[in-house]
C-alpha cells in the first residue's frame, strides 16, 4: 500500500499534537508544536485537493473567456480573452505548473470583471454571474476545516 500525501501529512499532525506536544516540559514548545500539527492538517486538505481546484478553475475560466470575447467588449481585451481561451491546455499537472497557467488568467478574469461591472448591456449580467461562480469555485475548493481540539 502506498499512502498518499494527504495521509502521511495527517498522521505526522497526529504525532505532533497527541504524542509529541503534551510531553514537551516547555509551554511555547508545546505552543509551537500544536501549530505545526494544525499547519500540517490544512497542508494535507489542500495538497489532496490543489491540482483538482486548479484545473476546474482553467477549464471555467476559458469558457468565460471565449464566451466574452464574443462580446462587445474592448478589441484589445477581446484579443487577449480569445487567445487566453484557445491556448493549450496544461501539459503538467503538478501544482506549480498548474498555478503558473492559471495565474495570468485569473488577472484577466479580474480584468473581465471590471469591464463588466458597468455595462448595461443585456449580456453583461449573466457574464459577470459567471465570473463570480468561478472565485467562488475556487474559494469553496480551498475551504479549510480545523480538526476538533
Amino acid at each position: 500500500m502506498k499512502p498518499s500525501f494527504a495521509s502521511i501529512l495527517m498522521g505526522g499532525a497526529g504525532a505532533i499534537a497527541a504524542d509529541i506536544a503534551p510531553r514537551l516540559d516547555d509551554e511555547y514548545a508545546r505552543g509551537q508544536a500544536a501549530i505545526v500539527g494544525l499547519l500540517m492538517t490544512l497542508v494535507a486538505q489542500e495538497a489532496d485537493r490543489a491540482a483538482d481546484t486548479l484545473s476546474l478553475e482553467s477549464v471555467a475560466m476559458r469558457a468565460i473567456f471565449a464566451e466574452a470575447a464574443k462580446q462587445q467588449l474592448p478589441d484589445q481585451l477581446r484579443r487577449r480573452l480569445l487567445q487566453m481561451a484557445e491556448a493549450p491546455p496544461a501539459e503538467n499537472f503538478t501544482v506549480s505548473a498548474l498555478e503558473e497557467l492559471v495565474m495570468p488568467m485569473k488577472a484577466l478574469l479580474i480584468e473581465l470583471h471590471e469591464a463588466l461591472e458597468d455595462r448595461a448591456d443585456a449580456w453583461a449580467r449573466p457574464l459577470e454571474k459567471k465570473v463570480w461562480d468561478v472565485l467562488c469555485l475556487g474559494a469553496d475548493h480551498r475551504s479549510l476545516y480545523l480538526p476538533i481540539l
